[in-house]
């Protein structure tokens, strides 16, 4: 119907009943669920985006995310035109550097591990596939489908950061949803041209059910959140972290309802990924490290854009 491909779609849960069903189960560590989380939070103003790396067991028909492996974004001048010929908008469009892509993929491959997803951000609206992610995660699934089973194990994530909506509960915890695009007529599925919009050709955007299934790499968290740390505290769409955040129906029983520094809402969803089992000075400590990483490199960039702003006044006035 010619529908803006960048409106949301309300993916459904699969029913379990014969033709509807999960093509496989799908489990996450915490450490990949953390990575995406952080990962999220930096840019409140653009979307991010990166692959997933992982284990696929055919015969278990069992999908397993190990790793969050961020991919740098192209430059929004740089990402195709949408419909009608506008200029995509970093803000509600995202591609990955295609250089950034492979280094990516061959480190996952180095890693002994196989690409199972991808992920990106809704800054601050819900967690719901758009039309563009439905063709997007169509694509790679074709991509990986298996010549025998036909079986396509490749799954789409999002995370919402700082929706007004908030998590369930009105809590400070980022959404993150999966969701595959599931075939219903192969026949008008076929049909499908370059280019389409996948739910007018035979296709529905499903919810993928994931189990956090281990705690993962965690030391490999710290490094992630020290390489992110350093790309995005100069960009002009990083988050400013004192800024409120609070969620349309307040926080609940956290903070009684007042509004959080961005910085503080963060660590709060992060502790929520932490594993259960950790004690509470464990968890402390990891999070405090991940605070002073940030808050350290924010100091620079913020330093950095005040001097910018500083020597550009000066050469307007020079001339």
């Amino acid at each position: 119907d010619g529908a803006d491909e960048h409106c949301m779609v309300r993916a459904e849960a699969f029913s379990g009943e014969l033709g509807d069903e999960q093509p496989f189960r799908c489990g996450a560590f915490a450490a990949a669920l953390l990575v995406m989380d952080f990962h999220a939070h930096l840019s409140s103003e653009a979307e991010i985006i990166g692959l997933l790396g992982g284990t696929w067991d055919a015969t278990r028909r069992e999908l397993q995310v190990q790793v969050a492996f961020p991919v740098r974004e192209l430059p929004p001048d740089q990402v195709a035109a949408g419909e009608g010929g506008a200029r995509a908008d970093g803000s509600v469009d995202v591609e990955m550097d295609p250089e950034g892509e492979v280094e990516v993929r061959e480190t996952i491959r180095e890693m002994g591990l196989v690409c199972v997803g991808w992920y990106h951000s809704h800054p601050r609206f819900q967690p719901q596939p758009s039309i563009l992610d439905t063709r997007s995660q169509l694509n790679y699934q074709k991509v990986y489908e298996e010549p025998t089973s036909g079986l396509q194990p490749f799954v789409g994530a999002i995370v919402s950061p700082f929706d007004a909506e908030g998590a369930p509960g009105g809590g400070a915890a980022s959404q993150i949803s999966y969701f595959y695009v599931q075939c219903t007529d192969a026949g008008l599925a076929a049909r499908l041209p370059i280019g389409g919009n996948p739910l007018e050709y035979g296709h529905v955007a499903k919810e993928v059910a994931v189990e956090v299934s281990s705690a993962g790499d965690l030391a490999g968290v710290l490094e992630s959140v020290k390489v992110l740390s350093e790309r995005y505290c100069g960009l002009d769409t990083r988050t400013d972290f004192e800024e409120a955040w609070r969620p349309a129906g307040g926080l609940g029983g956290a903070g009684g309802g007042e509004p959080l520094p961005a910085l503080e809402k963060m660590m709060v969803s992060l502790g929520e990924r932490l594993p259960a089992t950790w004690g509470k000075a464990s968890r402390l400590g990891f999070l405090r490290g991940i605070k002073g990483i940030v808050s350290s490199a924010w100091m620079r960039g913020n330093a950095q854009a005040r001097q910018a702003v500083v020597e550009k006044n000066l050469r307007s006035e020079e001339h």
